[in-house]
């Protein structure tokens, strides 16, 4: 066993070797089983010759004359058909010739009285000035509104960060609060191998 898989190309070789002789083998083997079949057709087809040629012979007597050859009907020459239409027609220059009629002219627009322009430019000018009010006033509002949150942002920091300070001592002083600080600093601080 130990031999056949150590020589697998030889084995697969020789494999090969008879199963192609096998094949070469086994269409001689069918040619010889089927030379009936190869003679029954040549005989059928024979037959076939020997009939058509005795059918013309029996109806050769009155020889058949070929049928007229119809030559079609020579047409007038026609000129051929230019793909881009020819030559420019003779409308075309009449067309380009014709102008657009100009389009009437819109009635003038009436002009504003200067009174009236002056009027609404002092409008204007007022409504400009009560919104820039109003904008000045909103920033100063909302000024006072960042100031107060930060005092009272830092204000809580200190307190929570003092109080908490205080709290983390004074639990590190009993035996059971160090025995946990010990855990969690073993629990959250960097592992052993980077210390």
């Amino acid at each position: 066993m130990n031999w056949i898989f150590e020589h697998l190309q030889i084995v697969v070789a020789i494999i090969a070797a008879i199963a192609y002789m096998l094949k070469r083998n086994k269409p001689e083997d069918e040619a010889a089983s089927d030379p009936g079949e190869d003679e029954e057709r040549s005989r059928k087809i024979r037959e076939e010759i020997r009939r058509k040629i005795a059918e013309r012979r029996e109806g050769g007597a009155a020889p058949a004359t070929p049928p007229p050859v119809l030559r079609p009907q020579s047409r007038p020459a026609l000129q051929p058909v230019d793909p881009f239409g020819g030559p420019p027609k003779a409308e075309w220059p009449t067309l380009r010739k014709k102008e657009p009629e100009p389009a009437a002219t819109p009635p003038p627009v009436p002009q504003p009285s200067m009174a009236a322009v002056l009027e609404r430019q002092a409008r204007l000018a007022e409504q400009m000035k009560e919104l820039e009010r109003a904008r000045a006033e909103k920033q100063r509002q909302a000024a006072e509104v960042r100031s107060a949150a930060a005092e009272q942002k830092r204000e809580a920091a200190a307190g929570a960060a003092g109080d908490g300070r205080d709290a983390w001592l004074k639990d590190l002083r009993s035996a059971q609060g160090l025995r946990r600080a010990i855990v969690q600093r073993e629990v959250l601080g960097p592992p052993v191998a980077l210390r």
